[in-house]
């Protein structure tokens, strides 16, 4: 195509006998060529560097951004772990319960009662798991059992049962509390915080710890 344009050029501009320079043109033509093409390549190269340095700067403040990410959520877990240290303490045993709710005591319960009473935690759920249709009033330790023994998802919906029961259970108030602590053990800031202000707002035992806490957490 290039020699055919060449000719048909020199053609026109009637210098036939320049024919023998069809070579020297052709030559020249390649060298405008590669001097193009070096030129493109050029220009690739620092559209190709440039392309590096956006993906590389992109890259870091993505890297930043993730390590920002990072810290808050530790910082966060921080702080849930240290509230959840200073403000759980396992539910003492009401050595009055076996007075009321029940007429009769299956040996099982009197067991894993007494097991709890001495930190025995291990045991006492097992003795607990062990006694069918448990009394609602009895439930409470066999979830502090539960968080004790660091089995949080088990006691989260352990508590928020005998939640659903309403007021009219015992431990409600209790419940309440613990449910909140536990959240807090299992990082679940958010589901906590809700918990503490309804608590807060209510005439609970546990009003003034849940205002206490709520001002740490937030």
């Amino acid at each position: 195509n290039i020699d055919k344009l060449i000719v048909n050029t020199i053609r026109r501009v009637g210098h036939e006998r320049d024919m023998q320079d069809i070579e020297t043109l052709r030559s020249h033509i390649a060298m405008r060529g590669d001097n193009i093409a070096r030129a493109q390549l050029q220009e690739h190269e620092v559209s190709k560097n440039r392309f590096k340095r956006i993906i590389i700067s992109l890259s870091s403040i993505a890297a930043i951004l993730t390590i920002l990410f990072s810290l808050n959520i530790y910082n966060d877990y921080r702080q849930m772990d240290k509230a959840f240290s200073t403000y759980y303490t396992p539910l003492e045993y009401d050595s009055n319960l076996f007075s009321r709710g029940m007429e009769t005591i299956p040996s099982e319960l009197t067991i894993a009662l007494e097991e709890y009473a001495q930190g025995h935690y291990s045991i006492a759920l097992q003795k607990f798991k062990n006694i069918q249709d448990l009394n609602e009033n009895y439930i409470i330790y066999k979830a502090i059992c539960l968080i004790e023994l660091n089995n949080i998802s088990d006691a989260i919906t352990l508590l928020n049962e005998l939640v659903a029961d309403g007021e009219s259970t015992e431990y409600h108030q209790d419940a309440n509390w613990y449910l909140a602590i536990a959240y807090l053990k299992n990082h679940e800031k958010n589901e906590a915080l809700k918990i503490l202000r309804e608590i807060e707002q209510n005439d609970s035992a546990y009003s003034i710890k849940a205002k206490e806490l709520i001002k740490e957490l937030q």
